[in-house]
């Protein structure tokens, strides 16, 4: 308590002795006021200057408080670089005057923005607007608080009171935008895929906003788009991925355009705004690559009834390619074994592989490749080769590559639990999978493979291309990893690979043959017909679809 006011409420308790002054029950004007806002300082109601208690004391009565009421209820909300006058009118309680009153030194140190009067004071309250305090918030940056505005009077009751308050909460706010950012963006994918496409919401300055809603666009998607209901919101927007929008893109044919968006929602100013998401997208047909080791690198269209055409050499840099695996839509890998390299290409999404460059160490005739997440996994022909392991960078470089001892590997198949590895001519290796993709525990699995190459997993099978006896191997694979149940299925003369694509199976051969055959139940291939898409391959080894 300032000491002016200390001096004043000890007077007024000697002078008030007899009618018990400390021992009357005390008013408090105090509460929470919300308070649009407006422009201006200064005030009305005359009374003294200095002490703001030096009004003197009221006449015996009752005992009641101040009210202070700001101009607009609410909280202040201003938009920065706007100018707003809050008035507050003080009033009793109960109609009656008070006197004395004064604000006790709190508009000295005004929070940032607001501005007033240095000391204000009313030698009489009562009703009406005979005393009125202005105060101005002007805010230069973005942010939120309360004001606390304390005062003393002397009540009707002439009893002193020190307990005054007046809480006026405020925000500085903008006029900001909501974005709306998809990913991937734009969307190229090939017909049979399916691609998750999600439209995050953000504001441009990272402060609020609220009430998005997208108002059109999704009742009526183009074919092959979905989402998960026919409408979106979100009551609160400003960073992150709090308010997210997914969407699915499965195209079952070829096609192009772009999906539109609406989306209307209030800024941090609360003021209505709209705004739009454009998400360009194309499908295309998958192709279906051939690594061979004599001849270049081909890519097929794969029609819609499976059928190949179209099909052209592709890549660069590489003389005899036997081994190819993708990682995501941009990169390709092709082994080039007579070089010991690894070659990383940009996918193109029309078939083309482009700008090859050698990458990652440690091959000793690379055969064939795998990846699983950011890992790389490639087989060794050479007879002390066993698997090497890359981890793929973000640029789609390999690095940290390590080769495994070995006696001459050949096909490779991996999840995220088991590595499956062609380790001999008749024998399969299963081998756990690390978290850093790391392999361990190998032992031999599955039975009845003869002179075996290509490895492919699809849903709870494996399929081992038997080169020696014109076979394909289709075996159970277990919870634990292991093969059992292997039953040959007799495609071509000498099969290098197999790739599954839906219910469709495609299978390589040393004879420059790719075989089209269906999948049946228990995964055996059936009805098995050339199908070279009017080309002539060359000793093909890894085929792969994407």
């Amino acid at each position: 308590m300032l000491p002016g006011y200390r001096s004043l409420l000890l007077g007024a308790c000697a002078l008030l002795i007899v009618s018990g002054c400390g021992s009357s029950s005390t008013g408090s004007s105090s509460g929470s006021i919300n308070v649009p806002g407006g422009g201006g300082t200064g005030g009305t109601g005359g009374g003294p200057t200095g002490n703001p208690i030096g009004g003197g004391s009221g006449p015996t009565g009752s005992t009641d408080s101040v009210v202070g009421t700001p101009s607009v209820a609410g909280t202040v909300s201003v938009i920065v670089g706007v100018k707003r006058t809050i008035s507050i009118t003080f009033t009793s309680s109960d109609g009656r005057a008070i006197s004395g009153f004064g604000i006790s030194g709190s508009l000295g140190t005004l929070p940032a923005g607001w501005s007033g009067p240095t000391t204000f004071a009313c030698a009489s309250v009562s009703t009406g607007s005979g005393c009125v305090l202005n105060l101005t918030f002007a805010p230069v940056a973005v942010g939120s608080g309360t004001l606390i505005l304390d005062y003393v009077f002397v009540d009707n009751a002439t009893v002193p009171n020190t307990s005054g308050s007046l809480n006026i909460v405020y925000r500085a706010t903008t006029h900001d935008n909501v974005v709306g950012t998809p990913s991937p963006n734009p969307v190229a994918v090939v017909t049979g895929s399916t691609t998750p496409v999600n439209v995050t919401f953000t504001t441009d300055d990272h402060n609020l906003a609220n009430n998005l809603s997208v108002t059109s666009g999704l009742s009526a998607l183009p074919s092959g788009w979905s989402g998960t209901s026919g409408s979106f919101a979100c009551s609160n927007v400003s960073t992150g991925t709090g308010c997210q929008l997914s969407l699915t893109y499965a195209p079952t044919a070829v096609g192009s355009g772009t999906v539109s968006l609406i989306y209307s929602y209030n800024d941090d100013s609360g003021t209505v705004k709209s705004g739009s998401v454009s998400i360009p997208y194309t499908a295309m047909l998958p192709h279906l690559y051939v690594a061979q080791l004599v001849g270049p690198l081909y890519s097929c269209s794969l029609n819609g009834d499976g059928t190949l055409s179209s099909c052209a050499a592709t890549g660069n840099g590489f003389t005899a390619p036997t081994g190819i695996v993708f990682s995501g839509n941009s990169f390709a890998y092709v082994t080039d074994y007579y070089s010991n390299a690894v070659y990383v290409c940009n996918a193109g999404l029309n078939g083309s592989l482009s700008a090859c460059v050698s990458t990652g160490s440690s091959f000793q005739y690379p055969w064939q490749l795998a990846i699983d997440g950011n890992t790389l996994y490639a087989t060794n022909a050479y007879m002390t080769g066993g698997v090497t392991t890359c981890a793929i960078n973000a640029d789609g470089t390999l690095s940290g590559c390590s080769e495994s001892l070995g006696s001459g590997t050949a096909g490779v198949a991996v999840n995220s639990s088991y590595a499956y590895i062609g380790a001999g001519a008749n024998t399969v290796d299963v081998c756990a999978v690390g978290v850093s993709g790391s392999l361990s525990g190998c032992a031999g699995t599955g039975s009845g493979f003869v002179g075996l190459d290509g490895i492919t997993l699809s849903g709870s099978y494996a399929y081992i291309a038997n080169q020696g006896n014109g076979t394909v191997s289709v075996c159970s694979a277990g919870a634990g990893g292991s093969l059992s149940g292997c039953v040959p299925s007799t495609v071509g003369g000498a099969p290098t690979d197999v790739v599954i694509w839906g219910g469709q199976a495609y299978v390589n051969d040393v004879n420059g043959n790719i075989y089209l055959c269906g999948v049946g139940l228990g995964g055996a291939l059936t009805n098995c017909a050339v199908s070279n898409g009017g080309t002539s391959f060359n000793l093909g080894i890894q085929i792969a679809i994407h």
